[in-house]
């Protein structure tokens, strides 16, 4: 809470500060401030667009202040990081463009399914409830180290209290 109004009060600081040296006639439509410091609220009083302009420009340059000065700490974190939601949205749901999502899911039987991501339920009680469903082409392999089957289905529902883990590769689009 403290960052945040530390940051607000220095780039609306700065904004202000730097409205103020700007000359006046290289933005005519912001308050003059010798004007405004010869004349006082006598100025203000006969100028409230322009008053309301400055305030408006002071708020947008510290926006753009502060915007700048969080950039840098943007594209040092790894795009893929979410610090907050649901896993279930932000793993397999989130993919990059022009990529699909082929998940791997191994069940607590020890039976390997895989297909194309077409959706997942997004339950608000346990995570047994939450279902996955797969595309064509869906494989299945019965065994470690066994062929995988190809299965002549068009979806395949993986009910949550079956999945072990789920694996995503996310492959070209077509």
């Amino acid at each position: 809470m403290l960052e945040v109004l530390a940051i607000g009060m220095a780039t609306t600081g700065v904004s202000g500060a730097v409205l103020v040296f700007v000359p006046h006639h290289w933005l005519p439509f912001l308050v003059d401030v010798d004007s405004w410091a010869r004349e006082g609220t006598i100025y203000l009083r006969s100028h409230v667009r322009d008053a309301t302009l400055s305030g408006v420009a002071v708020l947008a340059l510290a926006l753009a202040i502060a915007y700048l000065l969080y950039l840098p700490l943007r594209l040092t974190r790894p795009a893929e990081f979410r610090a907050q939601g649901s896993v279930w949205v932000h793993a397999i749901g989130a993919r990059p463009k022009g990529r699909v999502p082929w998940v791997g899911i191994q069940l607590k039987d020890g039976k390997l399914v895989e297909g194309l991501l077409h959706s997942y339920s997004l339950s608000e009680g346990p995570l047994e409830e939450r279902d996955v469903a797969l595309g064509r082409p869906i494989r299945v392999s019965l065994a470690p180290g066994q062929p995988a089957e190809c299965l002549d289905l068009d979806r395949l529902v993986v009910p949550g209290n079956a999945i072990s883990y789920i694996a995503i590769v996310h492959a070209r689009e077509r």
